[in-house]
């Protein structure tokens, strides 16, 4: 929220904003960056209790629940 008062970045933001090479995230509108360092894609499907994501490299990516 810093970054969005004083820089005027929106707090979520399209993963391309992060990964303007990553062409797989060209289409992508289900999952957004909170931030610089959070990936949101939340479950839209009724009754779906799991979804695809795309996570681009270089980068490590942590699952926030399990630490996986």
């Amino acid at each position: 929220m810093n970054e969005a008062s004083e820089l005027g970045r929106p707090f979520t933001r399209a993963m391309m904003l992060h990964y303007p090479g990553v062409s797989e995230l060209r289409n992508v509108i289900d999952q957004f960056m909170l931030g610089e360092n959070l990936v949101m894609a939340p479950i839209f499907k009724e009754g779906a209790t799991s979804r695809d994501v795309i996570l681009p490299g270089p980068a490590t990516w942590t699952r926030l629940f399990t630490g996986e």
